[in-house]
């Protein structure tokens, strides 16, 4: 009884916020439950968002009380939408066996269908009703920048206050931060409770360790606020000790960024038979040196996330820490250096309304241009790295404008591309050949640490670095990382559908799944099952070499994994992996190699045989475009086997489509073009190809035609 009239408080105050909210009705069975979650104009949202937060405390009673994320964002959609998506407990999309029952709860159209979703649920997950009662609930709740997220959020509090009496929960809210980040603190904390020592390492124990942040603690925060009433749950949010709750995250990112930066270049310093340098000249060498990055972050969230990492990005100054490698090594202090600045473009007069507006990733992959006024504003664009974030801070796009002023765009093929090419030295510094391997104890000892030899053990991971692409990816894309000097195997190009939650899981089933959506959402995973070899390596490296040979190579691929995002797409540490790119294969911007700061240096001994034109791949030229056609076609089953096909929505469209892109009179292919409905928004998304800019205006031009 107690249950039924939970049910038909929660029914009723959802259904009672349609009438209040909605200026018109939507056919709520059209909804469904995608990558994004739930994601509508944000009057739509309330009521949703009810029967949702009631789901997501259902699952986090259904994995024990792991913690369950609630992100109320909608990226890269105009600030009028909103959208709601659950963070799982493993800290990735929700599982795909529970997108039904987000299905079932909103499709619920009266109490009796309400009840018969809950009770399937209950059934299919729990057995019996009192297995779970008694289990408490915890959710973790993060918003970007949109004003109507203060509003979405209050929903999450009353609808937690009317469950109350039967169920015990604890509530983290987060405020306004990057979706990523949420992924991360979800994730972290719970596999940080469930496997601290293996999962995490040495490393990250201590850093979770030193800032505090274990399960137990924010449990022990969130417990102090627990109650029936709205305003204990909200008081968590003004909690002093998460005032920046966010950059705990960032912090981390951060500070493997700065391992890495540190090991590279000490392990290469220490080991060139040709060093002569001496401190005066290293110093002198860096404090010239600087890349600049001009950040478009969509006026969102990113802003203050890079407003914050700006502060730490003088990374050689720390003029008290016994510990700072080049202080230790080179026996002197860097003064007032950065390697790297972010300078933020703003657009106008920043106001809420302009999140997104003429601006952000989408905009500039969407119509192949910068953000608005970007170059009017004075900001510098010649000779500079150009990014873009959207604005919950998980695509990113590079561009730049050559010596001619053309512009130039590098999306998530390119990135992908500078992640391959990067890892893939690591791997070769480290003598595995794409593939994790693990030291071997017989090759090392005092005389041979920097020529030792490392060998798979039995229980190693076989091969290797995979990256997964879709049908979205450029047709050059593949084609170059066949060829030298990349030399990929084809067998290691994965094709994957369309759609961030499908190239995340069959990045996961390799040691090194490097996955990128041309739009710009994408990451590197490295098995978990291949840290644990890291770290031993790494101690068996130490314990095996003399005292002053304390930087093993391996530790570039654990740091590596720590800075990298695991769970999702994250633009911060894909702009930290960009310049590690740069950094490493003297490039002074996107396209341009650095001669000047090479010649005559010691840097240029290191990196001489290193060529940067495998960085680049010269794509076809492509366009993609947004048509609002709704829901007219039905897909086609999808054929991951074949890493050429398409996605058709309908035979017979994709048929004459196809005849647009092939000439009759010469017999050959000027380029390809498909359809696809979009997972975010209500559009119809035409991609397309061709090896000449005006073949690939035809062709656009055509099919919208035929479309329309």
């Amino acid at each position: 009884m107690q249950v039924m009239n939970l049910l038909t408080k929660l029914y009723n105050y959802s259904e009672s916020l349609k009438n209040v909210t909605d200026s018109v009705r939507i056919n709520q069975t059209k909804l469904f439950y995608g990558t994004s979650g739930f994601r509508v104009n944000n009057s739509f949202l309330d009521w949703i968002t009810v029967r949702m937060t009631f789901l997501c405390v259902l699952r986090s009673v259904k994995k024990k009380s792991q913690t369950v994320g609630i992100a109320i964002t909608a990226s890269h959609n105009p600030e009028p939408d909103n959208g709601l998506k659950i963070i799982d407990c493993n800290g990735e999309l929700l599982d795909v066996s529970w997108e039904r029952y987000c299905n079932d709860f909103v499709h619920a159209s009266n109490l009796m269908e309400f009840t018969e979703a809950y009770n399937n649920l209950i059934s299919n997950e729990f057995g019996k009703l009192n297995n779970f009662i008694k289990v408490k609930a915890h959710i973790m709740i993060v918003q970007d920048t949109r004003p109507s997220g203060i509003r979405i959020k209050k929903e999450i509090y009353k609808t937690l206050d009317m469950i109350y009496t039967n169920f015990n929960y604890s509530v983290f809210d987060l405020g306004e931060m990057g979706t990523p980040a949420c992924h991360w603190l979800v994730g972290t904390i719970n596999k940080t409770e469930l496997d601290k020592e293996n999962y995490i390492g040495e490393l990250l124990a201590y850093y979770l360790l030193h800032y505090k942040i274990d399960n137990s603690r924010l449990t022990e925060i969130a417990e102090a606020l627990h109650g029936p009433d709205v305003t204990h749950v909200q008081h968590l949010q003004y909690n002093v000790d998460l005032l920046l709750k966010f950059m705990y995250y960032y912090d981390m990112v951060f500070y493997f960024y700065k391992n890495l930066i540190n090991i590279y270049t000490i392990f290469n310093l220490k080991h060139d038979p040709d060093y002569t340098l001496d401190c005066a000249a290293v110093y002198d060498l860096l404090k010239n040196k600087c890349t600049q990055f001009v950040v478009d972050c969509g006026n969102g969230i990113g802003t203050t996330i890079l407003d914050s990492l700006n502060k730490l990005l003088y990374i050689f100054t720390y003029k008290d820490d016994p510990g700072d490698i080049l202080t230790e090594f080179y026996n002197f202090k860097l003064k007032d250096y950065s390697e790297l600045i972010l300078t933020i473009f703003k657009s106008s007069a920043l106001n809420h309304n302009d999140l997104n507006r003429n601006c952000g990733a989408d905009y500039v992959k969407t119509l192949n241009e910068p953000p608005l006024n970007i170059a009017a504003q004075g900001y510098p664009i010649t000779e500079h790295n150009l990014v873009s974030f959207d604005g919950d801070a998980d695509r990113f796009i590079g561009y730049y404008f050559d010596e001619l002023d053309q512009f130039h765009m590098l999306d998530g093929d390119q990135i992908s591309i500078f992640f391959v090419c990067l890892i893939k030295e690591i791997l070769k510094i480290n003598n595995i050949d794409d593939i994790g391997g693990l030291l071997d104890d017989e090759n090392i000892n005092d005389d041979n640490c920097v020529s030792r030899r490392y060998s798979l053990e039995s229980d190693a991971i076989k091969p290797s670095l995979c990256v997964v692409k879709t049908l979205y990816t450029n047709g050059a894309f593949t084609n170059h990382l066949k060829a030298s000097p990349l030399n990929f195997n084809y067998q290691y190009i994965i094709n994957s559908e369309t759609g961030i939650k499908n190239l995340h899981e069959v990045a996961k089933k390799h040691a090194i799944g490097v996955y990128f959506e041309a739009n710009g959402h994408g990451t590197a995973l490295f098995s978990l099952k291949s840290l644990p070899s890291y770290v031993a390596a790494v101690k068996r490296f130490k314990s095996l070499s003399k005292k002053s040979e304390r930087y093993c190579p391996f530790e570039l691929l654990q740091n590596l994994t720590f800075m990298v995002n695991q769970y999702t797409g994250d633009a911060v540490s894909v702009l930290f992996m960009t310049y590690l790119v740069i950094e490493y294969f003297h490039v002074k911007s996107f396209g341009i190699s650095d001669d000047e700061y090479t010649k005559n240096t010691h840097f240029s001994t290191i990196r001489q045989n290193h060529e940067t034109k495998h960085l680049f791949f010269n794509p076809m030229p492509n366009k993609t475009v947004n048509i609002g056609l709704g829901d007219i076609y039905e897909a086609e089953k999808f054929n991951p086997d074949d890493i050429d096909s398409y996605t058709f929505f309908n035979k017979s469209i994709q048929d004459n489509i196809d005849h647009i892109c092939f000439s009759s009179k010469d017999a050959v292919s000027y380029g390809r073009c498909f359809i696809r409905k979009s997972g975010t928004q209500n559009v119809v998304r035409i991609y397309a190809e061709a090896y000449t800019q005006e073949l690939l205006d035809n062709i656009v031009n055509m099919c919208i035609d035929l479309l329309t």
